[in-house]
Protein backbone atom coordinates (compact mmCIF):
# COMPACT_ATOMS: atom_id res chain seq x y z
CA UNK A 1 0.00 0.00 0.00
CA UNK A 2 3.03 2.23 0.24
CA UNK A 3 4.42 4.08 -2.74
CA UNK A 4 6.80 6.91 -3.32
CA UNK A 5 6.41 9.84 -5.58
CA UNK A 6 9.20 9.84 -8.08
CA UNK A 7 11.56 12.76 -7.71
CA UNK A 8 11.72 13.20 -11.48
CA UNK A 9 7.94 13.68 -11.83
CA UNK A 10 7.16 14.90 -8.35
CA UNK A 11 5.15 18.11 -8.02
CA UNK A 12 7.35 18.81 -5.03
CA UNK A 13 10.32 19.80 -7.16
CA UNK A 14 11.13 23.01 -9.02
CA UNK A 15 8.87 26.05 -8.69
CA UNK A 16 6.02 24.41 -6.79
CA UNK A 17 8.38 23.49 -3.97
CA UNK A 18 10.16 26.85 -3.77
CA UNK A 19 7.39 28.47 -1.76
CA UNK A 20 6.97 25.41 0.50
CA UNK A 21 10.72 25.18 0.99
CA UNK A 22 10.89 28.85 1.98
CA UNK A 23 8.04 28.36 4.46
CA UNK A 24 9.66 25.20 5.86
CA UNK A 25 13.02 27.01 6.23
CA UNK A 26 11.33 29.96 7.95
CA UNK A 27 9.54 27.59 10.34
CA UNK A 28 12.73 25.63 11.12
CA UNK A 29 14.71 28.84 11.71
CA UNK A 30 12.06 29.95 14.20
CA UNK A 31 12.30 26.60 15.99
CA UNK A 32 16.10 26.83 16.12
CA UNK A 33 15.78 30.25 17.77
CA UNK A 34 13.15 28.80 20.14
CA UNK A 35 10.45 31.16 18.94
CA UNK A 36 7.28 30.62 16.97
CA UNK A 37 7.00 32.35 13.61
CA UNK A 38 3.29 31.54 13.61
CA UNK A 39 1.97 32.81 16.97
CA UNK A 40 -1.67 32.23 16.00
CA UNK A 41 -0.89 28.50 16.09
CA UNK A 42 0.36 28.64 19.68
CA UNK A 43 -2.28 28.68 22.37
CA UNK A 44 -0.32 28.35 25.59
CA UNK A 45 3.22 27.73 26.68
CA UNK A 46 2.33 26.96 30.29
CA UNK A 47 2.87 23.44 31.57
CA UNK A 48 1.71 22.28 34.95
CA UNK A 49 3.07 19.10 36.48
CA UNK A 50 -0.16 18.73 38.50
CA UNK A 51 -2.39 18.67 35.44
CA UNK A 52 -2.65 15.53 33.26
CA UNK A 53 -1.98 16.01 29.56
CA UNK A 54 -5.38 14.49 28.79
CA UNK A 55 -8.25 13.12 30.86
CA UNK A 56 -9.48 9.55 30.52
CA UNK A 57 -12.68 10.80 28.87
CA UNK A 58 -10.74 12.94 26.37
CA UNK A 59 -8.41 10.04 25.59
CA UNK A 60 -11.33 7.66 24.97
CA UNK A 61 -13.04 10.16 22.66
CA UNK A 62 -9.77 10.79 20.81
CA UNK A 63 -8.86 7.08 20.60
CA UNK A 64 -12.33 6.13 19.33
CA UNK A 65 -12.13 8.86 16.66
CA UNK A 66 -8.67 7.71 15.51
CA UNK A 67 -9.90 4.12 15.20
CA UNK A 68 -13.13 5.07 13.42
CA UNK A 69 -11.51 7.43 10.91
CA UNK A 70 -7.96 6.05 10.59
CA UNK A 71 -6.76 9.40 11.98
CA UNK A 72 -8.50 11.67 9.46
CA UNK A 73 -11.34 12.93 11.68
CA UNK A 74 -9.96 13.52 15.16
CA UNK A 75 -10.96 16.05 17.81
CA UNK A 76 -8.60 18.76 18.91
CA UNK A 77 -6.91 17.79 22.13
CA UNK A 78 -6.66 20.28 25.00
CA UNK A 79 -2.86 20.13 24.65
CA UNK A 80 -0.47 18.94 21.98
CA UNK A 81 1.76 16.05 22.97
CA UNK A 82 4.22 13.90 21.08
CA UNK A 83 2.89 11.27 18.73
CA UNK A 84 -0.72 12.47 18.74
CA UNK A 85 -2.57 13.17 15.50
CA UNK A 86 -3.38 16.88 15.70
CA UNK A 87 -5.83 18.86 13.52
CA UNK A 88 -4.06 21.74 11.76
CA UNK A 89 -5.59 25.19 11.36
CA UNK A 90 -6.64 25.80 7.76
CA UNK A 91 -4.78 29.08 7.40
CA UNK A 92 -2.87 30.40 4.38
CA UNK A 93 0.41 29.03 5.75
CA UNK A 94 -0.76 25.40 5.91
CA UNK A 95 -2.77 25.60 2.67
CA UNK A 96 0.34 26.85 0.83
CA UNK A 97 2.75 24.49 2.59
CA UNK A 98 0.58 21.38 2.06
CA UNK A 99 -0.57 22.03 -1.52
CA UNK A 100 2.38 20.17 -3.12
CA UNK A 101 1.66 17.19 -0.83
CA UNK A 102 -1.99 17.24 -1.96
CA UNK A 103 -0.96 17.33 -5.63
CA UNK A 104 1.46 14.44 -5.02
CA UNK A 105 -1.37 12.45 -3.38
CA UNK A 106 -3.70 13.07 -6.35
CA UNK A 107 -0.93 12.03 -8.77
CA UNK A 108 -0.36 8.87 -6.74
CA UNK A 109 -4.07 8.03 -6.84
CA UNK A 110 -4.26 8.71 -10.59
CA UNK A 111 -1.26 6.52 -11.31
CA UNK A 112 -2.55 3.71 -9.09
CA UNK A 113 -6.18 3.79 -10.33
CA UNK A 114 -5.55 4.92 -13.93
CA UNK A 115 -7.72 8.02 -13.43
CA UNK A 116 -7.25 11.71 -14.13
CA UNK A 117 -8.29 13.65 -11.02
CA UNK A 118 -6.83 17.08 -10.48
CA UNK A 119 -6.36 18.61 -7.05
CA UNK A 120 -9.03 21.25 -6.31
CA UNK A 121 -8.64 22.14 -2.65
CA UNK A 122 -7.45 21.03 0.75
CA UNK A 123 -10.47 20.47 2.98
CA UNK A 124 -8.63 19.66 6.20
CA UNK A 125 -5.33 18.34 7.47
CA UNK A 126 -3.93 16.67 10.55
CA UNK A 127 -0.33 15.99 11.39
CA UNK A 128 1.53 13.46 13.49
CA UNK A 129 5.15 14.17 14.32
CA UNK A 130 7.22 11.06 14.90
CA UNK A 131 10.90 11.88 15.38
CA UNK A 132 12.20 13.56 12.25
CA UNK A 133 9.21 12.42 10.19
CA UNK A 134 5.81 14.06 9.96
CA UNK A 135 2.77 12.24 8.64
CA UNK A 136 0.15 14.53 7.13
CA UNK A 137 -3.42 13.20 7.08
CA UNK A 138 -4.94 15.12 4.18
CA UNK A 139 -8.59 15.34 3.15
CA UNK A 140 -8.73 16.82 -0.34
CA UNK A 141 -11.19 17.43 -3.13
CA UNK A 142 -10.34 16.21 -6.63
CA UNK A 143 -12.07 16.83 -9.95
CA UNK A 144 -12.02 15.14 -13.36
CA UNK A 145 -12.09 16.98 -16.68
CA UNK A 146 -15.83 16.16 -16.79
CA UNK A 147 -16.26 18.16 -13.54
CA UNK A 148 -16.99 15.08 -11.47
CA UNK A 149 -15.69 15.67 -7.94
CA UNK A 150 -14.77 13.29 -5.14
CA UNK A 151 -13.29 13.60 -1.68
CA UNK A 152 -10.02 11.77 -1.02
CA UNK A 153 -7.94 10.90 2.03
CA UNK A 154 -4.18 10.57 1.85
CA UNK A 155 -1.31 10.09 4.23
CA UNK A 156 1.88 11.75 3.05
CA UNK A 157 5.10 11.41 5.04
CA UNK A 158 7.53 14.32 5.04
CA UNK A 159 10.98 13.35 6.29
CA UNK A 160 12.10 16.99 5.83
CA UNK A 161 12.78 16.77 2.15
CA UNK A 162 11.06 14.59 -0.40
CA UNK A 163 7.49 13.53 0.36
CA UNK A 164 6.36 9.92 0.34
CA UNK A 165 2.67 9.23 -0.38
CA UNK A 166 1.72 6.29 1.84
CA UNK A 167 -1.70 6.01 0.20
CA UNK A 168 -4.52 8.00 -1.33
CA UNK A 169 -8.07 6.67 -1.36
CA UNK A 170 -11.62 7.84 -1.86
CA UNK A 171 -13.13 8.93 1.42
CA UNK A 172 -15.70 6.42 2.56
CA UNK A 173 -19.19 7.73 3.22
CA UNK A 174 -19.83 8.38 6.92
CA UNK A 175 -21.18 5.42 8.81
CA UNK A 176 -22.35 6.17 12.30
CA UNK A 177 -21.22 9.15 14.27
CA UNK A 178 -19.32 8.76 17.51
CA UNK A 179 -21.24 10.17 20.45
CA UNK A 180 -19.04 12.23 22.74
Amino acid sequence: MSGSTSSSSSPLDQSSSNNSEELRTEKLEGLAENKCNYPAKCESDSDSDDEPLITDEEYKRYSDAVKASDGFDVPKLPRDFGGAIIPLPMCDYYRTFLEPFCVAAMNHYNQDKKTNYEFVRLIKANDQVLGRFTDYYLTVEGRTSENSTKIFEAIVTDPIGDADVQFCREKAPPTESIVS
